[in-house]
């Protein structure tokens, strides 16, 4: 264990490294940080991009802003939460890709992210409140590195030789 991880208790990754450049995960880290930085700085912005873009379980569940499921696994509510949730797809994300390809690491980051909001909507019927970030998406990918054999028993496992 090294320092930063001892004192933070947060995963660092530093020896297993990627044999192929994750370059899908390079671009979810950068789309993510692009479209916070086009809403975060202005309030009304930020209002305008909740009202349109984040998940209200109680509009999808009527059949409104399906799209929201969707676009809310690119928004954040404050800077805290875009660093937390992209420090941890950086973490995660880059072996996951290399594992399973570009393609399908994409689908799977998508179909998770989907999959919480889906998630997040049932467990919130009737609510009114905005549902956002990437955490459904991201935990996905952890759920999928503990879980399924071929990314738990490839390069995903440290060398730990001296």
């Amino acid at each position: 264990m090294n320092t930063i991880q001892m004192l933070t208790a947060m995963p660092v990754e530093y020896n297993i490294k990627p044999q192929s450049k994750p370059w899908i995960n390079w671009s979810l880290i950068a789309i993510n940080i692009l479209i916070f930085l086009t809403y975060a700085p202005n309030d009304s912005s930020m209002h305008y991009v909740l009202d349109n873009f984040a998940m209200i379980a109680n509009e999808v569940s009527h059949g409104e802003k399906l799209y929201t499921l969707l676009t809310a696994t690119f928004l954040h509510g404050g800077p805290i939460h875009l660093a937390g949730n992209m420090y941890f797809l950086f973490v995660v994300g880059d072996n996951i890709e290399d594992v399973l390809g570009h393609k399908k690491y994409l689908i799977l980051y998508l179909l998770c992210g989907l999959g919480a909001s889906l998630i997040s909507m049932v467990a919130h019927i009737g609510s009114a409140i905005p549902a956002l970030g990437a955490s459904g998406a991201i935990a996905g990918l952890f759920g999928i590195r503990g879980f399924n054999r071929e990314v738990q028993h490839s390069r995903l496992q440290p060398d730990i030789t001296c």
